[in-house]
């Protein structure tokens, strides 16, 4: 019983040194993962709710041209192609980015012949669509036999992104999206196919901005402790702690010139990561690496100064579609 209750207390001790490690979240800006050479107006055609080499070609190509969605006789499928449509258009007038032009503008002046009135423009189709409903008799907690159903449903969507300029098409995707209730007794209300897909297609217009326009993502940095206990060096922490970057990486500087603990240089170069100062983190991520006192320290060292290298590559990347617009 005693080495059960010295093996737990070494456990809950191990749990509160790593609940102490001191985390430090930021916001980091990404580019647009395409290149749409500054592009600075869009365009959304209608998502169409079947591809158009249906046998119903030519309704298709006339509510295309006149920027209206085509639609089939399944309402669900329909439904799903209005929601992708209104959800990706709502994001870009949201975001406001870009400057949206409407459908109608944009699929008249091709069929007359003209340049687009947007420097680029998206239009995609369902490919394929599925939905079921599977039942089985199964027990309830009560014992008795009761029959449950499960729906499954599964949408596909494929979109292109079109140089209006060009024609070209800048880039083409599709993505399935799969979907099931799990078992639910008969006497509940079955969620419908489109319920289940919604979701999926949200994120599937999140990907799709992060594809058209720059986006912020948040990460983190997990200082390291002092080797051994040491005043100041909590004091530095507690700054980080508190957000106050500054005064944290000024500390940690004078600490690692002082006494040498490396520690102070590997704090210090990640809260440089921070506030994006990624030049100067490469810098003090090398001294840490070289440092013969660095210990385990050398491979976080390398990790966090991968990490700045591609943050260098994403800003650059960033500011030149920055400057594309301008």
């Amino acid at each position: 019983m005693k080495k059960i209750l010295y093996i737990s207390a070494i456990l809950v001790l191990m749990m509160s040194i790593v609940g102490c490690a001191t985390t430090v979240s930021y916001t980091v800006d990404r580019p647009a993962e395409l290149d749409l050479n500054g592009a600075k107006t869009i365009a959304i055609l209608p998502i169409q709710a079947e591809a158009n080499n249906s046998s119903s070609g030519e309704a298709y190509f006339l509510s295309w041209l006149f920027g209206r969605p085509y639609r089939t006789t399944n309402t669900e499928r329909n439904e799903m192609a209005n929601f992708f449509t209104e959800n990706l258009t709502m994001s870009l007038l949201d975001s406001g980015y870009f400057t949206v032009i409407g459908a109608s503008q944009v699929s008249g002046a091709i069929s007359n012949g003209n340049k687009a009135p947007c420097d680029v423009y998206l239009t995609g189709y369902i490919s394929d669509w599925s939905t079921g409903v599977d039942s089985e008799y199964r027990q309830n907690s009560d014992g008795e036999t009761v029959l449950y159903q499960k729906r499954t449903a599964s949408v596909t969507y494929v979109y292109q992104v079109i140089d209006s300029t060009t024609n070209g098409i800048v880039s083409q995707k599709s993505k399935k999206i799969e979907k099931n209730t799990g078992w639910v007794n008969s006497n509940s209300t079955l969620q419908s196919a489109t319920s289940l897909l919604q979701g999926g297609t949200r994120d599937l217009v999140k990907d799709i901005m992060k594809q058209l326009q720059p986006y912020s993502v948040t990460q983190s940095v997990v200082l390291a402790d002092a080797p051994e206990k040491n005043e100041n060096f909590a004091a530095c922490l507690d700054m980080a702690k508190r957000h106050l970057y500054d005064r944290a990486i000024e500390e940690f500087d004078n600490l690692y010139k002082t006494t040498g603990i490396i520690e102070a240089c590997y704090n210090e170069a990640l809260l440089k990561i921070v506030i994006g100062d990624y030049e100067q983190a490469v810098s003090l991520l090398n001294e840490v690496i070289a440092s013969p006192n660095a210990g385990k320290l050398v491979k976080k060292a390398n990790n966090a100064k991968n990490n700045a290298l591609n943050e260098i590559s994403y800003q650059k990347k960033l500011q030149r579609q920055l400057d594309a617009r301008n």
